[in-house]
């Protein structure tokens, strides 16, 4: 063992450079695959509020409160409500605009929504679709669609310079 650790000692600089790159890698790959595992094990429910998959909302339920004026925390929960409703009313097939329409007419300020493509660069109908309203210092933070599982939800925190999420967004102009 001791004469493997003086030969690694001895090897050129860059051999010993190479060793470590390599070592670097295989670690990363290994966290990577347990963070990755980790995140499918995960519950429906996060302690930031997240929300795997709220209650299908009829009819006859109540909205929960919604404060214009509140936080993004404070409104998660109408927020999941409204959403509900939209993919019950879409008979579970809403496409972007579909979220934000609702959230709209449920009093949602439009001017602090972002939604990304409903379809890839490639023409293809996209596994999910992400949308959000900033709220002070905070997002709503919607997702649907398989890719995610059905629906997702979360309370996040904006983004300096960029708003709510990060990649390709389109236009709110319908």
């Amino acid at each position: 063992m001791f004469s493997r650790i003086a030969a690694f000692f001895r090897a050129s600089r860059e051999a010993r450079i190479a060793l470590i790159a390599l070592i670097v890698v295989l670690v990363l790959i290994v966290v990577g695959t347990l963070v990755a595992l980790r995140g499918h094990a995960t519950s429906p429910t996060s302690p930031s509020g997240s929300s795997q998959s709220p209650t299908v909302i009829g009819p006859s339920q109540t909205p929960p409160a919604f404060d214009p004026t509140g936080t993004a925390a404070a409104n998660l929960s109408f927020f999941n409500w409204v959403n509900a409703k939209t993919i019950s009313e879409k008979q579970g097939k809403p496409a972007g605009p579909d979220f934000i329409n609702g959230l709209i007419a449920a009093g949602f300020d439009r001017s602090k929504m972002q939604v990304t493509p409903d379809t890839t660069a490639a023409g293809l109908q996209a596994d999910s679709i992400q949308f959000s309203v900033q709220m002070g210092t905070q997002c709503l933070i919607g997702q649907w669609g398989a890719g995610s599982n059905g629906y997702q939800s979360e309370v996040a925190n904006v983004i300096d310079g960029i708003g709510c999420l990060i990649g390709k967004t389109r236009p709110i102009d319908w």
